[in-house]
């Protein structure tokens, strides 16, 4: 029941989760961070897993249905490659439609909205916190336990990485002619020639950060397109005005299947 671990059940076929034990998978390691997104690969079989120091594993699951399952879990990326500033508020990954793995980190801050009122000295003091970039994703409590209701989670910045795994590192790349999909929902990567309803070199965000969705379930939320190059956040046409759905729970992105 660790937070970020590792379980699966297989549709139709388990009656229960089975835990990825790192006590049975040593490769695991003794990391405490947990992981943070994974995608399935329809050609190899393998789900692919990111961790929050950015190392990634596969899992083959593909035991026969009819026998206990067998986990095969190898680490293909190695760990710690966070450059010397904080982690990414969230990182996901996925495969890109042209083959390559692909790392999405963003980074996120609490801005202040009464920020520039006259606050009482505790308020003044949270204020000034929050100016910095470094600023803690944990819930920010003010006077008698009371959450500071005047908060608002916004993005601040969104790197691509593809995954060399020959070399082992992490190249920063654009995102050209296509458009990512970040949220709650799985990650996915679209051509926008094949779709040029979408923007390139854009992003389409929706909030992700639990502690914020939980502890300000009737604040704004983060919802547009991200400009990669120009680091800001354009609105959508649906999200103009107040709607109902905008605000708990976080709406996500969804990929429609007309088979």
């Amino acid at each position: 029941m660790q937070y970020g671990e590792l379980s699966f059940a297989r549709v139709g076929v388990d009656e229960r989760w089975t835990w990825v034990s790192p006590d049975e998978h040593p490769c695991l390691g003794l990391y405490s961070g947990g992981f943070v997104d994974f995608f399935h690969d329809d050609d190899d079989g393998l789900f692919y897993a990111l961790r929050g120091d950015a190392s990634i594993y596969t899992l083959d699951l593909n035991s026969p249905p009819n026998h206990h399952p067998i986990v095969v879990v190898e680490k293909i990326m190695a760990g710690e490659l966070v450059p010397p500033r904080e982690q990414p508020a969230a990182m996901y990954i996925l495969r890109a439609p042209w083959g390559d793995i692909l790392q999405v980190w963003r980074w996120k801050r609490y801005i202040d909205l009464m920020e520039e009122e006259e606050t009482p000295s505790s308020s003044e003091e949270l204020a000034d916190n929050l100016n910095d970039d470094d600023v803690d994703l944990e819930p920010i409590m003010g006077g008698n336990d009371e959450l500071y209701p005047y908060l608002e989670l916004r993005t601040t910045e969104i790197q691509v990485f593809r995954v060399d795994l020959d070399q082992q590192k992490l190249v920063e790349i654009s995102l050209g002619e296509h458009a990512l999909f970040l949220g709650y929902n799985a990650t996915m990567c679209l051509s926008t020639k094949d779709y040029p309803v979408l923007k390139p070199n854009c992003a389409y965000i929706t909030d992700d950060s639990l502690e914020y969705v939980n502890n300000y379930p009737n604040s704004w939320r983060e919802i547009g397109i991200w400009d990669m190059e120009t680091n800001q956040l354009q609105s959508l046409a649906c999200a103009e005005t107040s709607l109902p759905w905008l605000n708990c729970p976080s709406p996500v992105w969804i990929k429609p299947s007309l088979c």
